[in-house]
């Protein structure tokens, strides 16, 4: 009895720190050391690990327009080099999430007057969201 409510103790109290870090892995070094002095097996250390892991992932912050202009600069659609001190206009279209990826559409406007739609796509990379690709839509 007091074996299950120290692990459900344990479990709650690494589900908690979990979701407050970003930290690579929720599983400290000390942490499992104690998970292992109270008797808990390599696979409940492991699935408690997995979960609090899997909460980090859903706390990823979302990719802003402030991001995106600072990604595309120096990047070329069509024949447009998106240059890194002009003036752009974004405007976040559509965003999809899904673990380690993410595609976002945007709208861009320049001072130049191009203007179009562009789809973006990005990976959870060390920490961060890294541009991968740049679709042009209907950019002109």
């Amino acid at each position: 009895m007091a074996r299950r409510l120290l692990f459900a103790l344990l479990a709650g109290c690494l589900l908690f720190f979990a979701t407050q870090t970003l930290a690579a892995d929720p599983c400290t070094d000390l942490l499992r050391r104690a998970m292992r002095m109270e008797g808990l097996t390599t696979e409940e250390i492991g699935g408690i690990c997995k979960t609090a892991a899997s909460l980090q992932t859903d706390r990823r912050p979302e990719i802003t327009a402030e991001q995106i202009e600072k990604d595309i600069a120096g990047k070329m659609v069509s024949s447009w080099i998106f240059q890194k001190s002009e003036w752009r206009d974004i405007d976040i279209l559509e965003s999809k999430y899904d673990k380690d990826h993410a595609t976002i559409t945007i709208n861009v406007d320049t001072i130049r007057n191009k203007t179009g739609s562009l789809r973006l796509r990005y990976r959870w990379v060390d920490g961060r969201w890294k541009l991968l690709r740049i679709f042009n839509i209907d950019f002109d």
